[in-house]
């Protein structure tokens, strides 16, 4: 049987959806960035340490890399120049997802060391 999607990261991919086909584009890049550079600042934080295990290696090393740091301020600089574009209150709505997100990031890794599922919700 599959997996049921957890509770916060259903909550989290339906906030991404609403930026994305119901805000505007400048919200869309808001609401997706925190992922994008939360990866990137875990992956620089234990480069050091590494894994043993081969394919946790490999994901810390993709979210260190030169490429995906490159990628992750070219998403923050597009931010920054979507939000010098628009009016205070869009720049507002920016600013509001881009907290929700990272509230939301913050529960999903919680969320995965929890074990969250929804028959939590219930006991």
């Amino acid at each position: 049987a599959l997996t049921p999607i957890a509770p916060t990261a259903y909550n989290y991919v339906n906030h991404m959806y609403a930026a994305l086909y119901r805000g505007t584009p400048q919200r869309a890049i808001s609401a997706l960035l925190p992922c994008y550079w939360l990866y990137n600042e875990i992956g620089k934080a234990i480069i050091s340490q590494g894994s043993p295990v081969s394919l946790y290696q490999q994901w810390i090393e993709t979210y260190d890399s030169e490429g995906y740091t490159d990628s992750v301020n070219q998403m923050i600089n597009l931010t920054n120049l979507a939000a010098s574009q628009v009016d205070d209150a869009e720049r507002q709505q920016m600013t509001d997802v881009f907290i929700k997100s990272s509230a939301y990031e913050l529960g999903y890794w919680q969320m995965s060391l929890k074990h969250e599922d929804w028959d939590a919700l219930t006991r």
